[in-house]
């Protein structure tokens, strides 16, 4: 079983993943993609920069290319 958990800043993203964790599912973060690209880049992990990123390699590399990636 996959879920898959977004929501803006705030809503509860975070607690849901460790409630899930604590229940024996695993955690995997696109952000942590993107924060491991910024840094390969020399891009300042601020969430501008992270959207920016994200959004430039989706249109580059396809919608579901940070999911692909994180195998």
């Amino acid at each position: 079983m996959i879920i898959g958990l977004t929501g803006k800043n705030a809503s509860g993203k975070g607690e849901a993943a460790a409630y899930l964790k604590k229940k024996g599912f695993e955690y995997h973060s696109l952000s942590d993609i993107l924060r491991e690209e910024a840094t390969k880049r020399g891009i300042e992990h601020a969430r501008e920069n992270l959207i920016n990123l994200g959004n430039e390699l989706r249109s580059q590399f396809g919608p579901n290319y940070l999911a692909k990636k994180n195998k």
